[in-house]
């Protein structure tokens, strides 16, 4: 760190712990700012001449820190940071928080506060405080991006106008201070840790302000955050701010990160986006997003190839919204309202998810996590992978009907979700089966009883070889037999294994003939036959289009029996425990 003896203006290097008080300066850039090179090359005889703004300021702020704080050093960006080093400009934008910190007081000057004291002073004292606002307010510093860690990090520090006038410290003027930036006198005052702060509510701070490079708007808050990374000038702010976000996720489990909104007229232009937030404008509306407690034992965030890995713990992981939706717990609420915040996220592949409806934050405490499964958010949605994600659900299996159809056929019948959760492929707000638009797959769902209503169940599934589908339809047995067909239609049996005809349908237009009477009476020779079977149940497969893309669209039917049939034979439904009432009798 190089520091400007307040005595002889010249530039000393002190490294580690050998540095000595000193004063330091906070400012607006202008025009005639006197840079490393003209400070060492130049006689400050003829700076003060070819330079005069700038050299004044760091005369005057040697000047104080000598006379009114009896220090022997002072530090000033402008000439202290030899900025043509890149590897030096990084190691001081990277420590510019802890050297603001480590500052015995920092003087903030308002190149464009031309009101002098004395006239705020004549005010009546009723209107005082709000003149005074309504001056500093539209001070140029209170708009640029590095100057929010210059007025969090000192402990000590005073502003002063055009003309080096003190207005007063941070201290007496936390008021006014806190109007303009929203951020609460406990924090401006170090009585509270900024990290105690969400990571949302601090990315407003930030949300109104502006750097000269893109990049900075990121590179500025890396002491806010207490972290590091290097500096590449020429990335973009866009790719410079997803990279801090990457950093601070490594630090916390902070989920209010994600508590970011865009505009309402861009959402309706893009409706994929990414889990980080392209710019810090759009937590301007988080400025009172706190957490619900220490983030620490929030859901476990790790950055992968496929986007955030969250593996959830208590109350984390996802919750069912308004389809096709799903709804991410960020763990966090608004000041003085009980309920949780919410993002919305769509299914597009195995366990993985992207955010939807951006201009959208949730806000609801009657909301229970339904899925706590690893998930994987994509952190970013570019032109590229817009499209992708759209053809996502390409040749997936539909069982919208299939589900719909179950229900009614007996509501005794329950989808076993959790069976279909563990494959990570299952989409529940669609009913889809994720096939990541491969030519082969296959997948299946588990009817099971409800309590009390039997014990048979209903296998629904779907094999596909080679872009072909082909339906199936299983029976389950209490005692784990299973019997498989697509279409069954069963006709007159002689008693003893005589003659069995029996059609099985899978896919519609695909059939095979199976021996279903085998498979269904196996038991004591005492329970009696019946001896035809004229009731039905089919399922068939189509492809149809759903959302734009192609899927494979599965549908049960149950036909009638036939004309002159006893139907719904108590003593059949009591031996075969038959709750889908496919077993019809004579």
């Amino acid at each position: 760190m190089r520091l400007i003896n307040t005595e002889t203006l010249q530039l000393t290097q002190f490294i580690g712990e050998a540095i000595p008080p000193y004063a330091i300066l906070s400012h607006t850039w202008e025009d005639q700012e006197v840079t490393f090179y003209d400070f060492t090359n130049i006689p400050h005889a003829h700076l003060s001449a070819i330079k005069p703004e700038g050299f004044d300021k760091i005369l005057t702020t040697c000047r104080l820190a000598r006379t009114q704080h009896n220090l022997s050093y002072a530090w000033v960006d402008t000439c202290c940071i030899d900025k043509t080093s890149s590897a030096e400009l990084s190691e001081a934008i990277n420590s510019m928080f802890a050297w603001y910190s480590a500052s015995a007081i920092c003087f903030v000057y308002l190149s464009d506060f031309h009101t002098r004291p004395a006239f705020l002073s004549d005010c009546p004292p009723d209107s005082y405080s709000s003149v005074l606002l309504s001056h500093l307010s539209l001070c140029r510093w209170f708009t640029r991006g590095w100057t929010l860690q210059e007025l969090l990090a000192p402990k000590s520090l005073t502003f002063f106008t055009s003309t080096w006038e003190s207005l007063g410290t941070k201290l007496s003027l936390s008021s006014q201070l806190s109007s303009i930036t929203n951020i609460s006198p406990s924090i401006l005052l170090s009585t509270q840790s900024i990290s105690s702060v969400s990571v949302a509510q601090r990315m407003s701070w930030a949300s109104s302000r502006t750097t000269t490079r893109a990049e900075d708007t990121a590179y500025c808050l890396l002491g806010i955050f207490s972290v590091h990374m290097p500096l590449l000038y020429g990335e973009g702010g866009d790719r410079a701010f997803m990279r801090l976000q990457e950093e601070i996720i490594k630090e916390t489990n902070d989920l209010s990160l994600f508590a970011w909104k865009v505009p309402r007229e861009l959402a309706k232009e893009k409706h994929y986006w990414g889990l980080l937030s392209p710019s810090p404008k759009y937590f301007a509306s988080s400025s009172d997003v706190e957490l619900w407690g220490d983030p620490m034992h929030n859901s476990e965030c790790v950055w992968t190839s496929r986007g955030l890995r969250i593996t959830p713990v208590a109350g984390g992981g996802l919750s069912f919204g308004a389809r096709p939706t799903y709804l991410l717990n960020l763990q966090c609420h608004r000041r003085d309202q009980p309920g949780h915040l919410w993002i919305l996220l769509e299914q597009h592949g195995c366990d993985v998810y992207v955010r939807v409806w951006a201009d959208l934050i949730r806000e609801d405490r009657g909301i229970l996590t339904q899925r706590s499964r690893v998930i994987y958010i994509r952190k970013t949605v570019n032109s590229a992978n817009e499209e992708a994600l759209k053809a996502s659900h390409r040749h997936a299996v539909d069982f919208t009907a299939v589900i719909s159809t179950m229900k009614t056929v007996n509501p005794g019948l329950y989808l076993d979700e959790e069976i279909v959760n563990r494959e990570g492929y299952w989409d529940h707000q669609r009913s889809l089966w994720l096939m990541q638009g491969g030519r082969n797959g296959s997948c299946k769902l588990r009817f099971a009883p409800l309590p009390g209503m039997g014990s048979w169940e209903v296998l629904v599934g779907c094999d596909v070889y080679d872009r072909q589908p082909e339906a199936s339809l299983t029976f389950v047995y209490p005692d784990g037999r299973q019997c498989q067909y697509g279409a069954l239609q069963m006709e007159d049996r002689e008693e003893g294994g005589g003659r069995e005809e029996g059609h099985n349908v899978a896919g519609g237009s695909s059939a095979r003939e199976v021996p279903v009477w085998r498979h269904m009476n196996r038991g004591p020779r005492a329970m009696q036959r019946p001896k035809r079977f004229v009731d039905w149940l089919k399922v068939e497969v189509s492809e149809v289009i759903r959302d734009g893309q192609p899927v494979y669209g599965l549908v049960i039917e149950k036909g009638p029996a036939a004309e002159g049939t006893m139907l719904d034979s108590p003593v059949v439904r009591e031996k075969w425990n038959d709750p889908i009432g496919l077993l019809q009798v004579e």
